[in-house]
């Protein structure tokens, strides 16, 4: 993929996963296939075009909170990045936590727990 392409593919992929029918297993595919997808984007940048990492963090305050926390997660597990970002990849999954109050909140807190930064 094009190096200039990556971070808006990742944040198109993102929006797709909105789409899931967790009745229609086609549907769950497809979701699962676009979650693998943005972690071996998230992986390239790291690998490939570490110069991209400042601009994929930027997504951290991108209006849409699926994205931000895409972003996040992704910051946490595949990137090296400073410190520093990755502790404002864990404050916004605990922002929006602490905001929120769906089942989504649950997930994120387990996430956070298992990666031993709640």
């Amino acid at each position: 993929m094009n190096k200039d392409k990556l971070i808006d593919t990742f944040i198109l992929y993102t929006v797709e996963q909105r789409d899931v029918d967790y009745g229609d297993p086609a549907s769950v595919r497809k979701y699962n296939s676009l979650m693998t997808k943005k972690s071996k984007i998230a992986k390239q940048i790291n690998d490939k075009y570490p110069e991209l990492i400042p601009d994929f963090a930027t997504l951290l305050q991108h209006p849409d909170w699926d994205v931000k926390l895409a972003c996040a997660i992704r910051m946490l597990v595949d990137i090296s990045c400073e410190e520093n970002d990755k502790d404002c990849a864990a404050n916004t999954i605990k922002e929006y936590i602490n905001t929120h109050h769906t089942a989504d909140t649950i997930l994120w807190r387990m996430r956070l727990r298992d990666l031993g930064l709640l």
